[in-house]
């Protein structure tokens, strides 16, 4: 009888904690993302098809957070760069649209402009701006 119950009483708990390792798992993130994005998040996420060599996700957001690009003084300057990017279409944004077939300049460069500018006071030692093109 003794064994019965130890068995029992160790059902319960592994039924419970498979149920809660569940629970946490389920509603433990937003969106599949455990933080909230970053203003570096959003900036890499964003222009991610302009960068012209192979997009490094994490190693967008380390340099442009290196380089200021988490200020919060600049986040007017970001949300402008960002609604002017996500005016264009892919394929205006494509490395090799504005490379291999003539266009005469990238898009938002006057914007990116801007959002650098603002970023450098913030650059940890030495950096210099996002420049991603």
């Amino acid at each position: 009888m003794v064994c019965v119950q130890g068995r029992f009483r160790f059902r319960v708990a592994a039924a419970l904690a498979l149920a809660l390792a569940v629970l946490f798992a389920c509603f433990g993130c937003q969106d599949g993302y455990p933080i909230p994005a970053s203003q570096c998040d959003r900036w890499c996420d964003a222009s991610k098809l302009t960068f012209c060599s192979s997009y490094d996700p994490a190693g967008c957001v380390l340099t442009c957070s290196q380089r200021g690009g988490d200020a919060p003084a600049c986040r007017a300057e970001l949300d402008t760069l960002l609604a002017c990017l996500g005016r264009q279409s892919p394929h205006e944004l494509e490395c090799e649209t504005y490379i291999y077939e003539g266009a005469p300049a990238p898009p938002c460069l006057d914007e990116e402009s801007d959002y650098e500018v603002c970023t450098v006071p913030y650059a940890l030692g030495g950096y210099g701006t996002l420049h991603w093109r």
